[in-house]
């Protein structure tokens, strides 16, 4: 379950900052990325929801609070920093990380080949 909700924060803090560029970004590109951010963050809201029916389902407590995120995110929070692009994508890239060595973890520690295939 653990690593499930590491997982979910990790989630849930990239679409709080997605949300962030969303209802701050600016300039050229405006409607391109402010309709890129939304469908972005809907997307990592399914995700969260996808990871916390799967806790709940392996008889886990799933996160759901602001301070539960923060404690179990490995990705690290920026507070009043509006992320742009290029700081999405790192946080994605860094998140796919994390999931690439945990689902190795399931497979060889646990022996959960659902839980490693299905990320």
């Amino acid at each position: 379950m653990e690593i499930l909700n590491k997982t979910l924060a990790n989630e849930a803090l990239l679409s709080i900052r997605t949300r962030s560029a969303h209802w701050n970004v600016s300039g050229p590109g405006f409607l391109e990325l402010h309709v890129l951010y939304k469908s972005q963050y809907k997307q990592l809201n399914s995700i969260a929801d996808e990871i916390a029916e799967r806790t709940c389902t392996l008889g886990g407590l799933a996160t759901g609070s602001l301070g539960g995120f923060l404690k179990n995110a490995r990705l690290e929070e920026r507070p009043g920093v509006v992320p742009n692009i290029m700081n999405l994508l790192a946080g994605h890239e860094t998140s796919i990380q994390f999931l690439g060595e945990d689902a190795k973890k399931c497979s060889e520690q646990y022996a959960d080949e659902v839980q490693a295939t299905s990320w």
